[in-house]
């Protein structure tokens, strides 16, 4: 007598939204995939989270509870994971390392529709320049509604407050080292004539980090 063979039902596996990675069984997939599985048989379901878009500005993440464990119904049926869209936001400052941004909410993840404040923290002598990549701003503050990945730059002006780090006069020639806010290392070009000495020095300051101009009587 030929034996009979096992009774199976299709099993879909699916996620939202679609295309995304999960582990059923020990093993990865990419939704949607279908099983043919015997009714009563016990399955695991794992899904990947989070997982990221392929430019990385994007993730989705699981709302389930994860190593869920399913008992194969008696007819066919699907299975979806939900997942929640995230969208990065990057916040900079420019130059690097003459202030801060900070973001409320918290971030760097949003939910689509997210409204997200933006507050410019200057460092010592920087005041704020300007902003890009942001909606609505005015001086230390913008926002940004999160539809998308963004990436929101404030811009940092120093001011004309130096520090005198060193001296030399070679050949009629000074030359002097001096530090601006933030750390910033500046150029000096000393403009004098050793001959007609009156005891000031014209200094005119040129910042490498920001693009600044200084000009000091010393």
């Amino acid at each position: 007598m030929a034996k009979v063979p096992a009774m199976t039902v299709p099993i879909v596996i699916a996620s939202a939204p679609s295309g995304l990675q999960t582990i059923v069984d020990g093993v990865g997939y990419t939704t949607p995939i279908t099983f043919n599985w015997q009714p009563g048989s016990s399955h695991t379901l794992n899904p990947v989270t989070p997982q990221y878009f392929s430019d990385g500005h994007t993730q989705y993440v699981f709302t389930g509870a994860a190593n869920q464990t399913i008992t194969t119904p008696s007819s066919g049926t699907t299975y979806t994971a939900n997942f929640t869209t995230q969208y990065l936001l990057n916040t900079a400052s420019s130059p690097p390392g003459a202030g801060t941004v900070t973001a409320s909410p918290s971030g760097p993840w949003y939910a689509p529709g997210t409204l997200v404040t933006l507050t410019a923290v200057p460092g010592a002598g920087e005041g704020p320049g300007g902003w890009s990549g942001v909606d609505p701003s005015s001086g230390t503050t913008a926002t940004v509604t999160m539809n998308g990945y963004r990436n929101a730059i404030v811009s940092f002006g120093g001011t004309s407050a130096v520090k005198l780090t060193g001296m030399t006069i070679t050949n009629g020639t000074v030359q002097l080292a001096v530090t601006g806010a933030a750390g910033r290392t500046y150029a000096v070009q000393v403009s004098t004539d050793l001959k007609t000495w009156t005891n000031r020095l014209l200094v005119v300051v040129g910042s490498s980090g920001g693009g600044h101009s200084v000009r000091n009587d010393v």
